[in-house]
Parts: structure tokens; C-alpha cells; sequence
């Protein structure tokens, strides 16, 4: 049976090392070859994956994590990753660290020097019918499901169609709400 010497990475290389009765084999891969390092690790996920099956699985070090998180940050413009975005960038799984080396993300991003996330803010009523009532003059009628969504794909400052939901409940009732906001302003502000 073979046992698992190295997996890890250096520079721009990854590697996997195994002694198998004796001899030794090594798998490298060149990481330019990859945009991210997820993508390294699942072009070896074959090999890790029959490893992890036998209990030989690779644990990321504390410092490597760290790094990591340092790095995606510094690319975010010093805004350090979500811990679901992290692992999308890195291939750093959420159980590499959680339970093991830090109980919540917020203490893996203090660890690293960063501050830590904080949740959006919820929106006003107000604000929210305002920016209903902009996107209304843009489209020149009232907005469907999919016309939020648009919108809030081309433009990430305007609220998610659910968030309408939650704080109006139905179209019908959303309408109405409009309708009460604009006549309690003069019209021409509305439309």
C-alpha cells in the first residue's frame, strides 16, 4: 500500500510524491497552466480523491491558509473574500479550516491581519421604493421578475427581486405601496 510523502505547493508547481512498495513516484504539475489553484487540485482530484477514500488526505497548514487569504485580499483591493468566494478562488475547502484551526471565518480573517466582513445593511422602505420608482422612469412601466433581475445583474448597488418580496410581499401589494409614496410627494418626483 502506498503512502502519501508531499502534496503541496511551491512557487509555481504542484506536486503529489508516493512510495509504492519501495519505489518512488512523483506527479508534478506546472501551475501556469491553470487559472486558479482549484483547478490545479482537480486536475489531481483523481489522485486526492483515492487518497482521501484511504484516510491519506493532504491538511493545509495554518501559514498556507493565511497566505491565501492575504493574497485573494490584496487582489480584492484589500478587501478580504467571503469564505465561500475563498474557496472558489483557491480550492481551499470550508472544512480544511473550520473546527480545526479557526471555530469562523471572522477569526481566520483577524489571524491574517484583516478585518473581518460585515454583513449588507438592510434596505429602507423608502430607499427601496425610490430606487423602484428610478428603474420604473428608466423602463417607462412597471418592472416583472425578470426586469429586477436584469437590473440588479448590470447594476450591484440595486436590491435583489426577493428583497421586494420580503418587504412588500406581493406585486399587487408593491404597486399600492408606490401608488401611497407618490401621492404623498408631489407627481412630477414620481414619474
Amino acid at each position: 500500500m502506498g503512502t502519501v510523502r508531499s502534496y503541496a505547493a511551491k512557487s509555481n508547481l504542484w506536486w503529489y510524491t508516493q512510495s509504492f512498495f519501495g519505489r518512488v513516484s512523483t506527479l508534478i504539475i506546472e501551475f501556469d497552466q491553470f487559472e486558479t489553484i482549484a483547478q490545479a487540485q482537480l486536475s489531481l482530484g483523481s489522485v486526492v480523491g483515492t487518497l482521501t477514500k484511504r484516510g491519506m488526505m493532504f491538511s493545509m497548514t495554518r501559514q498556507h491558509i493565511l497566505d491565501e487569504i492575504r493574497r485573494t485580499a490584496k487582489e480584492n483591493g484589500g478587501v478580504p473574500l467571503g469564505h465561500k468566494r475563498f474557496e472558489q478562488e483557491t480550492g481551499i475547502r470550508y472544512h480544511d479550516w473550520w473546527g480545526k484551526l479557526w471555530a469562523r471565518w471572522s477569526d481566520a480573517l483577524r489571524d491574517a491581519g484583516l478585518p473581518p466582513n460585515t454583513l449588507q445593511d438592510a434596505f429602507n422602505d423608502d430607499v427601496l421604493i425610490e430606487k423602484l420608482i428610478a428603474f420604473i422612469r428608466e423602463l417607462g412601466h412597471f418592472p416583472g421578475t425578470g426586469d429586477l433581475r436584469l437590473k440588479k445583474y448590470n447594476d450591484a448597488t440595486f436590491p435583489n427581486d426577493k428583497v421586494f418580496d420580503s418587504h412588500f410581499g406581493s406585486r399587487a401589494r408593491l404597486r399600492n405601496v408606490v401608488i401611497e409614496y407618490c401621492s404623498s410627494v408631489v407627481w412630477a418626483d414620481c414619474f
